[in-house]
């Protein structure tokens, strides 16, 4: 370390220390229900549901509601399988839900609050989906499993 001041010695060993107990769980997004770490960078929780999109986009509009959130935007696609709800918090925080079709029964939503975004609000968000949609299966999405589909985390994130 040739060169380097005591400063900058403790920088790095600040910054160190920092990533580790980042690495360790002290990062709040880090401990987001999601348990998906990749969730935790992109702001996103994405989840799998046993129940038609016009449901699901139903339940986000109820969803909205019972969170005092304001409806910004609403988008349907045409062969009305798609939904994008956009909505701002009072605290003016931007939360984005994306409804997609995966079947006439399954259909994907991804609660959206940005990059490091507020991981509560995004998990308030996707409870109070799940508690307007009722007694459905929902599974967290984390890789893909190979096939190209999907496989639901060995233990529950819930």
């Amino acid at each position: 370390m040739g060169n380097w001041t005591t400063v900058d010695r403790i920088i790095l060993m600040v910054f160190g220390l920092a990533v580790v107990a980042w690495v360790n769980g002290c990062a709040e997004p880090v401990k987001d229900k999601a348990h998906d770490l990749h969730a935790a960078f992109s702001g996103n929780y994405d989840s799998v549901v046993a129940a038609p999109s016009g449901n699901v986009a139903m339940a986000t509009r109820a969803a909205v509601a019972d969170l005092h959130l304001i409806l910004i935007n609403e988008k349907i696609e045409p062969d009305n399988t798609n939904t994008i709800v956009l909505a701002r918090s009072p605290s003016d925080e931007k939360v984005t839900v994306s409804i997609v079709a995966e079947g006439p029964d399954t259909t994907r939503f991804t609660v959206t609050t940005g990059v490091f975004g507020n991981s509560e609000l995004r998990q308030q968000v996707v409870d109070a989906i799940k508690l307007r949609l009722g007694n459905v299966v929902i599974r967290p999405v984390t890789q893909p499993a190979g096939d190209g589909s999907y496989r639901a985390p060995a233990t529950p994130a819930y």
